[in-house]
């Protein structure tokens, strides 16, 4: 709008000049910058407005216009340089389990268990020969004492013996009986282990008879019997019954005999029928 008001004026002047052109007159003097004095031409004063409005519009500034169309994409940038590095994150949950591992190495041998209980009595064995037996001294008893095995204290004692001469080498066959009684405190268990044998010495044979009993919670009575053949040179020995007690307390051996026999071999066989 402030365009057209001062072009406006601009245009009705050079239309009046146009419209009130008369005859081309004689060419004035000229002037101080060099210019003749003729009249300006058509042309001439067509420019002259035109170089007059375009000083004019150079004086006044329009409105912004709208905004020219989006130019082409540009080629991508260089890539820039990395960055630094963040913060370390918090710690994430707990992983599954995993799966078993293998079995490890095979474990020490554990401690020794307690004795287990009393075996049941073996086979009898077999039938020895025939002979004549003949009793070598009286029988030895022990004139109904009971003899408490708990004075052994982990050592053999003779509990009784027989006495016997023999006026040639030979045999004897000595055979003892005796009742073991054992006794444990009210509502308690416990535990019996002993060993009884016959020897001419106080001292373990080797072919012994241990007895164990576990855990018992009354009074138990257990009878027992043994023999043993000694091949003995003349002279005079002493058949002893022995015993060996391994616990804190003992059973007692009562009604406890111990007999002894010579033993004849029989007659050699002539052959003869």
């Amino acid at each position: 709008m402030r365009k057209l008001l001062f072009v406006l004026p601009l245009l009705l002047t050079v239309a009046l000049l146009l419209a009130c052109q008369g005859p081309a007159g004689e060419a004035g003097p000229a002037g101080e910058d060099g210019r003749d004095g003729r009249s300006p031409t058509q042309a001439e004063l067509v420019s002259l407005v035109n170089e007059a409005l375009t000083d004019r519009l150079a004086e006044v500034q329009g409105p912004p216009g709208s905004a020219g169309p989006l130019g082409p994409k540009g080629d991508p940038g260089d890539d820039g340089s990395p960055g630094a590095m963040g913060e370390r994150g918090p710690q994430g949950p707990q992983g599954s389990q995993g799966a078993q591992g293998g079995a490890g190495p095979r474990g020490l041998p554990g401690t020794q268990g307690p004795a287990g209980a009393m075996g049941l009595q073996g086979i009898q064995g077999p039938t020895g020969e025939d002979g004549n037996l003949t009793i070598v001294a009286p029988t030895a008893n022990l004139s109904g004492i009971d003899y408490d095995l708990t004075v052994s204290r982990n050592n053999w004692v003779s509990i009784l013996s027989n006495p016997i001469t023999l006026e040639k080498p030979g045999k004897v066959f000595a055979i003892v009986s005796t009742t073991a009684s054992f006794v444990c405190a009210t509502n308690l268990q416990c535990n019996h282990d002993f060993t009884l044998a016959l020897n001419t010495e106080l001292e373990d044979p080797g072919d012994s008879r241990q007895v164990q009993l576990s855990r018992i919670l009354r009074s138990w009575d257990i009878p027992v019997s043994m023999a043993k053949t000694f091949s003995l040179p003349a002279g005079d020995h002493t058949i002893h019954l022995i015993g060996f007690n391994d616990g804190t307390i003992g059973p007692l051996l009562k009604n406890t005999t111990l007999t002894v026999f010579y033993v004849e071999d029989p007659p050699a066989s002539t052959g003869i029928l």
